[in-house]
């Protein structure tokens, strides 16, 4: 007998990622003007993705505005979304129980052009009003960048905007801009090593003002920065069967003695202040270094 169809699984759409995720945290906790910046196919499914965003966000079609030719004029409107729309596809992410299949590959934000965000792209939003501005209270505004390790790792041209974004963000601290600058390491092996990621992060330390880690790369982070017989590293490496996605520990699966939320705290406390002394070696105290910062959910 032939095997009867299976009906079609329930499936849902949503948007996600880091930059996100605080966009709309900050917007939900009456941040004044949360902005999204990215690149969105023009398509009916970028379409329908642009009012998910606007969603999540907390906006109104009449917020969001189009990176387009002289978006820059007279400085951004900060509130809603900052999109440079062109023909192509959305990158998706398909997810079914514990697989995650990505598609990335040809989407608008993975061959977007660096052209898009330039430099006075970033200037404008990170000091709107300029750092001549005869409004002194608009000059010390504080305003928060903050990126994830992600966009480095799907495209050459997208780890191109993300690099012009940090070094606008550090040129505009040095001429006095208060920018506070937190970018979130959670890689993914599906997007590539850890020790590209690193590579590509380590020229912009000094910009940072908070450096995010997720439990997945604190050992692989320890293992580049330091050696293999670090004590510390062999506590963490202690941990890993209980690693469930970036930031999640097992309790049945850690060794008895990681078995309380002290014990896992004191271990992730002793990684980051070793993690913080290679760093500072390697910047032989010239450079200032950003705080670190990692969650566990155990």
């Amino acid at each position: 007998a032939r095997p009867r169809p299976t009906m079609p699984r329930a499936w849902s759409r949503t948007v996600a990622g880091a930059e996100l995720n605080v966009a709309a945290a900050l917007a939900r906790l009456g941040w004044p003007a949360p902005a999204f910046v990215s690149a969105l196919s023009s398509s009916r499914l970028g379409q329908d993705a642009e009012a998910l965003l606007r969603e999540a966000l907390g906006i109104t079609a009449a917020d969001s505005i189009a990176a387009a030719e002289g978006i820059a004029e007279g400085g951004l409107p900060f509130r809603g979304l900052v999109l440079r729309r062109a023909p192509g596809k959305v990158g998706t992410v398909h997810i079914t129980g514990s697989t995650k299949v990505y598609e990335r590959e040809d989407s608008v934000f993975s061959r977007l052009d660096p052209g898009w965000f330039p430099e006075d792209f970033w200037r404008s939003l990170l000091v709107p009003g300029g750092l001549d501005a005869a409004d002194e209270l608009a000059r010390r505004s504080l305003t928060c960048l903050h990126m994830s390790g992600v966009p480095p790792l799907v495209s050459p041209s997208a780890a191109r905007v993300w690099a012009t974004a940090l070094q606008s963000a550090r040129a505009a601290k040095e001429k006095g801009a208060r920018v506070l600058v937190t970018l979130e390491l959670t890689p993914r092996r599906e997007f590539g090593g850890y020790l590209e990621l690193w590579m590509m992060t380590v020229p912009h330390l000094a910009t940072l003002d908070v450096l995010v880690l997720s439990l997945n790369i604190m050992s692989p982070l320890c293992t580049l920065l330091g050696d293999r017989t670090s004590s510390e590293l062999s506590r963490l490496d202690a941990a890993r069967p209980a690693l469930q996605g970036l930031d999640t520990l097992v309790a049945t699966r850690l060794p008895d003695e990681l078995r309380s939320v002290a014990a896992v705290d004191g271990v992730l406390s002793d990684a980051l202040k070793e993690i913080r002394r290679f760093l500072a070696a390697s910047a032989g105290g010239s450079a200032a270094l950003p705080a670190l910062l990692v969650t566990a959910k155990l």
